[in-house]
């Protein structure tokens, strides 16, 4: 009998074949209380079995995929409820607007590197760009410099509502 593909497995008895696959941890909390996957995939047949179980492990892979990213979502609607109302730019608040911009602005790269379109002097580019502007607008923030802020946040509000 030839080797199965990782994920196969065939039942002794009836020679059944099964979809058998591990969750990922991070997607593992969508499964209660699951640790694997398990379903027949209805055939007996070697070849058959090959097919059906690319067509699952793509399908699978897929819907992993699409959970990280609502999970993503979910995230970032929850850091933005955070930042609902504020009164006076504080530290702290100026600090949650950041990291609240940044990890928007990063879920939006990482959708167009999983595309293809970064390169990785692409990416350090952008990185030092960041941190750069990042260090300007405090600044302008600590000496109260505000019309420096008034595009980048006019533009935040607008987003964000």
């Amino acid at each position: 009998m030839p080797i199965l593909r990782t994920g196969l497995q065939r039942h002794p008895l009836s020679g059944a074949y099964y979809f058998l696959r591990r969750i990922p941890t991070d997607d593992i909390v969508c499964y209660l209380g699951k640790k694997e996957i398990m379903f027949l995939l209805r055939t007996k047949d070697y070849r058959t079995v090959f097919e059906r179980h690319r067509a699952e492990e793509v399908h699978l892979t897929s819907e992993w995929k699409d959970e990280r990213h609502r999970q993503a979502e979910r995230y970032a609607r929850t850091r933005l409820a955070a930042i609902t109302h504020i009164d006076v730019l504080t530290t702290e608040s100026i600090d949650a607007i950041c990291l609240h911009v940044e990890s928007t602005s990063l879920a939006g790269d990482e959708a167009c590197r999983e595309n293809g379109h970064y390169t990785l002097d692409d990416v350090e580019e952008y990185q030092t760009g960041y941190t750069e502007a990042n260090r300007i607008l405090k600044v302008a923030v600590d000496i109260g410099d505000y019309e420096l802020l008034r595009g980048p946040l006019e533009q935040f509000l607008r987003m964000y509502r």
